[in-house]
């Protein structure tokens, strides 16, 4: 397997397509290494298991990189997280039909009148609020800690830094009134025209560890 040396990095072309799994983008990495003219053959010196150590390294890092990074404007990341919230509907069924059957239900009530359905899973939870009166069911909030099926790839949580982060969406649009320790929420407006829809990332050790959706503040 051919493995080129081009200005720091180490690039196979069959090492690229397995690491990442998209055969475009591994086509589009060589191409461009190769364009520019700092490529060489590895030397007898430099053993493969080391060549293929680093490829998967670089490879690893390079593929964590959210797709924001090559330049997808503030207004479209935070548009498609906000679809990805609204995706999921008002009501309990159409949670599940989603996500499926969830690992467990919790129920509270609120102000002594609506109930309020916490749809627990793996990766993420869900509240649903029941208005008892109207017979309504409307989606209180989402929070997420882990893959979750469709979830856009804009933000890795767990490799996106806080810096990158805000090179991505600039500063908060609010200072949360949470005290957390060793945590940093990051609050944003979602720029819903009827209501204020708001998404926060929490930052744990300089890194976004999870997302929540806050539907219908005000």
């Amino acid at each position: 397997m051919a493995i080129y040396h081009c200005s720091g990095w180490l690039i196979s072309p069959g090492l690229i397509h397995t690491a990442s799994g998209l055969a475009a983008k591994s086509t589009l990495v060589l191409a461009a290494a190769l364009a520019l003219g700092g490529c060489r053959p590895p030397s007898p010196r430099e053993g493969a298991a080391s060549e293929v150590a680093q490829v998967a390294d670089t490879l690893l890092e390079r593929s964590s990189m959210p797709v924001t990074m090559q330049g997808l404007p503030r207004d479209s990341i935070l548009q498609l997280l906000d679809d990805y919230g609204r995706s999921f509907g008002d009501e309990r069924a159409t949670v599940i039909s989603r996500l499926g059957t969830p690992t467990r239900v919790t129920t509270r009530l609120i102000k002594g009148i609506d109930t309020l359905f916490l749809l627990q899973y793996p990766t993420a939870s869900l509240s649903v609020r029941v208005w008892t009166a109207e017979q309504v069911e409307e989606l209180d909030e989402i929070r997420v800690w882990g893959p979750l099926p469709g979830l856009p790839p804009v933000i890795s949580l767990g490799v996106t830094t806080r810096p990158q982060l805000l090179a991505m969406l600039g500063n908060p649009d609010y200072r949360s009134s949470e005290v957390l320790v060793d945590t940093i929420p990051l609050v944003y407006d979602l720029g819903d025209p009827d209501f204020t829809v708001l998404l926060t990332f929490y930052v744990v050790g300089d890194t976004v560890r999870v997302l929540k959706w806050q539907f219908r503040m005000g």
